[in-house]
């Protein structure tokens, strides 16, 4: 993640470096990016950029856990006791335009169709929320990450990939 430098930039300076990294792994795979690119977009010296960044795999996680942050305020925790099918078909729908019409979204198709097997998503904090869920829940959160991920690829499949995951989450409930 960034360094204290980075987070300490005036607020102009850190979104003219953070819109030169969503352009650079929107673009290009993170095995693709480069640094060079990167510091010309935004207009920095190469040594600054290490400043901010230990590398460019750094700077690709600085900016696809914004991206995850931005998208995941709009989900609320789902339990068992709290889970309505429609109303979360419905969530996911709503994200998936929101997503679509944002400026991350060819960062997190890229993510998706190229960098996801090479990225480590999850801590081991991450991996044990991800254990304690029940059966039921587990089962959902997968089955709907895998549609957003289709979704995020393929967009123009809305309807399609929508339907089956409504049926199979019926299914499931």
């Amino acid at each position: 993640m960034p360094t204290t430098t980075f987070e300490n930039l005036k607020d102009q300076k850190r979104a003219v470096i953070t819109n030169a990294l969503i352009t650079e792994f929107s673009e290009y795979s993170l095995k693709d990016a480069q640094v060079a690119r990167i510091i010309k977009t935004a207009g920095i010296a190469r040594g600054t950029f290490y400043k901010y960044f230990s590398d460019i795999t750094d700077a690709y996680n600085y900016v696809f856990h914004l991206a995850l942050a931005d998208f995941h305020m709009g989900f609320n925790h789902i339990s068992e006791e709290n889970f309505n099918l429609d109303a979360f078909i419905a969530s996911i729908s709503t994200f998936i335009d929101q997503v679509v019409d944002s400026r991350f979204y060819q960062l997190l198709k890229q993510h998706y169709l190229y960098n996801e097997s090479s990225y480590q998503q999850h801590t081991l904090s991450g991996m044990d929320r991800i254990t304690n869920l029940s059966p039921l829940i587990w089962t959902v959160a997968t089955l709907s990450h895998e549609a957003i991920k289709e979704l995020l690829v393929f967009p123009g499949q809305k309807n399609q990939i929508i339907q089956k995951l409504t049926i199979s989450l019926k299914n499931l409930t």
